[in-house]
């Protein structure tokens, strides 16, 4: 590092915190001052004899002066966590036709000095793309008041930790490797970080995709395609403001752990969380709490153990295509109108009937219902406001008798039948690749909750949805969606291809303004599909012997290098012991913070946690509803996806324990979730999975 420049950038950074305590000083003293204003302000209005006008006004005032109030604290609170490192990277640039040239530093929010200029460029601004985008050289990039072109003349990076300068270099690329490195050479934490330093092109350009697009992501394990959709939740929050609000955006988990590992992510990104959760959950508030249906891990955990198998061809595309088709023959066929007496009034079944059948025929049963309800109270109860709603409720219970069968379980067992197929239950449970279908039959009946205050959806773990699922969502949420998930990460991956393949027809079905369409004939809605084929997890030894557990030559490793993957056989319960208290003390040494021991089975992880729990009292168990805590745990193979961990120890990576494609795919989701270190302890023989690699790390 040059020592003048060195003390130059020191001396901006001294420029910059200055203005942000300078800021934060400002806000600290406004808030004092009004939180006891309006404090005294509420008490006035509750003591204050006064007309009811008088404290209608009152209350507004002091509502919106609240919001204001809580607009600064969340200023001050961004502040606050600027202060600490409030930029990552400066950008000089000369723009066409102009002799001057600029330094634009980057950072998390932007900061304006007191002459209007900006101190730090938020990272999600058009001018930030050029970090990102480009090496030195020609640039262009577009901006409101249209498109901006110059040449990049340097790009600069900083490490600051706690207000201090630690080091800078000049980059002659986006994100320099250095940095890089030593980001993905880290240990890990409880929660997910954000990645805005180290964002590469190829994700730059998923977060920056048009919001009008429905975006999928196909991205091999590591790839950051989760932290990706959140990064592109917090630019879409900031490019669409005043448009787009956080409490606007759904984020779909695979479960609550994970829902509560990615909490930090949007507030670090200066934005307020989204909702988070999870499609069991969407099951639960639609169908009702009497509706028993098994988990999705209850479903894995079957699978896995192969007594009870899941029938695939339940997650078809085709299997959708039928059920549809099956319900169109049901709305015409199963309605029968009869006359509806109340009070007075006889509304006859042919009005029922021609409504029905013709005028409203182009709509789902739920909505052919509730438009009939709407014209019935006006045509005949118009001069009965006051009584509408128990109006509706009685008119929608008429309605609902007239169908021959009404019960969405019934329906489905109908269905079945039609394809020599039978309804039963597992533990007095409905499958869950049943109660998928269950929904969407009781959405074509009874329509949904209303969903439509959501703006902006992300499915995470998009592998794990059916057709049925996709469906559903994309009826439910007629928004904008980021959809991110991997291949090879999928439990049946013939499955999860078929339902890719025909995503575009599922959501052209479902977009089709609830309509009811031909399945076989209508137009194809176009999702923009992108694809991250760089792992940034795991270490180049790690990444390579995940390839080769499944064969994968569509992932590209990083050239992180880290230890070799270690392959250890136990002979009993007390060398079990033994090993993992050896292992436990060598990444303690390293200053691992979080080490997953991995089982394939939840079953598995409770019996090994018995095992183990009296040796290691700090030792946790981790099924998919508790909340990720540091330190060493042990957990499913299924449960541990999208978490990561320093080391990984895969529990009985047997071969009898991984034979089948299933177990590939277990054994390639437990190696991924590693960045430094992977042990794999067997007893008699290892895995065929791993002796492609293990052999040949032999030979070398």
């Amino acid at each position: 590092m040059n020592k003048e420049v060195l003390k130059e950038e020191k001396e901006y950074l001294n420029k910059v915190e200055k203005q942000i305590k300078k800021n934060i000083d400002s806000l600290s003293a406004f808030l004092n001052s009004e939180k006891e204003r309006i404090q005294q302000e509420k008490f006035e209005m509750r003591s204050t004899y006064a007309t009811k006008e008088d404290v209608d006004d009152t209350f507004l005032d002091i509502y919106a002066e609240s919001l204001d109030f809580e607009e600064k604290e969340k200023e001050r609170t961004q502040l606050l966590r600027m202060q600490k490192n409030p930029y990552f990277a400066r950008v000089d640039v000369r723009e066409n036709n102009s002799k001057k040239q600029y330094y634009n530093y980057i950072g998390y929010r932007s900061l304006t000095n007191d002459d209007g200029g900006f101190y730090v460029i938020d990272w999600r601004a058009p001018f930030a793309s050029l970090f990102y985008d480009y090496d030195k050289g020609n640039f262009s990039y577009n901006t409101v008041s249209g498109t901006v072109s110059g040449k990049i003349l340097n790009k600069r990076q900083f490490k600051i930790e706690n207000e201090e300068l630690k080091y800078y270099f000049d980059a002659d690329i986006k994100v320099d490797d250095d940095i890089l490195q030593e980001t993905l050479s880290g240990t890990t934490n409880e929660k997910m970080k954000n990645i805005v330093a180290t964002i590469q092109r190829e994700q730059n350009q998923i977060i920056r995709c048009s919001e009008k697009f429905n975006t999928f992501v196909l991205g091999v394990a590591g790839s950051g395609k989760t932290s990706i959709a959140l990064h592109r939740v917090a630019y879409l929050l900031y490019k669409l403001k005043g448009k787009l609000k956080s409490s606007e955006v759904l984020i779909l988990s695979p479960n609550d752990m994970f829902s509560a590992y990615i909490s930090e992510v949007l507030p670090d990104l200066n934005e307020d969380n989204a909702l988070n959760t999870t499609f069991e959950q969407i099951l639960k508030n639609e169908l009702g709490e009497n509706v028993i249906f098994e988990t999705k891990l209850e479903q894995v955990q079957r699978k896995i153990l192969g007594k009870f198998p899941v029938d695939e061809e339940k997650n078809s595309y085709a299997f959708l295509v039928d059920l549809y088709n099956f319900l169109i023959k049901f709305a015409s066929t199963s309605f029968k109108p009869t006359l509806i007496r109340l009070g007075n009034y006889n509304i006859p079944e042919s009005k029922i009937a021609g409504m029905y059948f013709k005028s409203y025929s182009k709509v789902f049963p739920y909505k052919r219902i509730e438009w009939i309800i709407e014209n019935l109270i006006e045509t005949f109860f118009s001069n009965f406001k006051k009584l509408e709603f128990k109006l509706q409720e009685f008119l929608r219970a008429k309605l609902y008798r007239m169908f021959l069968n009404n019960n969405p379980i019934n329906l489905y067992k109908k269905f079945l039948s039609s394809k020599n197929k039978k309804f039963t239950l597992i533990n007095g449970k409905i499958k869950y690749e049943d109660v998928c279908a269950i929904l969407l039959i009781h959405f074509f009946i009874y329509g949904s909750i209303d969903y439509t205050s959501f703006k902006h959806v992300v499915i995470d773990e998009a592998q794990d949805y059916n057709a049925i699922q996709l469906f559903i969502l994309n009826s439910y949420f007629n928004c904008p969606k980021t959809i991110v998930g991997d291949v090879g990460q999928s439990l049946n991956v013939t499955s999860t291809n078929d339902t890719i393949s025909h995503i575009n027809e599922i959501f052209s079905i479902s977009n089709a303004e609830h309509q009811i369409v031909d399945v076989n004939n209508f137009e194809l809605k176009e999702i923009k599909t992108l694809n991250l084929t760089k792992s940034y997890r795991s270490s180049y030894q790690i990444t390579t012997l995940a390839n080769s557990i499944l064969n994968r030559t569509d992932c590209e490793a990083i050239k992180r290098v880290g230890q070799n993957p270690e392959l250890c056989k136990i002979s009993s319960k007390s060398g079990f012991v033994s090993k993992f208290k050896n292992l436990f003390e060598s990444y303690k040494q390293k200053g691992y913070n979080n080490i997953g021991i991995i089982t394939k089975t939840l079953k598995n992880s409770k019996e090994l946690f018995d095992l183990l729990h009296p040796h290691f009292k700090d030792i946790k168990l981790i099924t998919n509803t508790e909340h990720y805590l540091n330190g060493v745990v042990v957990l499913d193979a299924f449960s541990s996806k999208g978490l990561e961990f320093d080391a990984v120890i895969v529990f009985n990576a047997n071969t009898d324990e991984y034979n089948s494609e299933l177990d590939r795919q277990l054994l390639y989701i437990a190696v991924t979730r590693a960045l430094h270190d992977v042990c794999l302890i067997y007893t008699k023989q290892p895995s065929k999975f791993v002796l492609n690699y293990f052999n040949l790390l032999e030979e070398k």
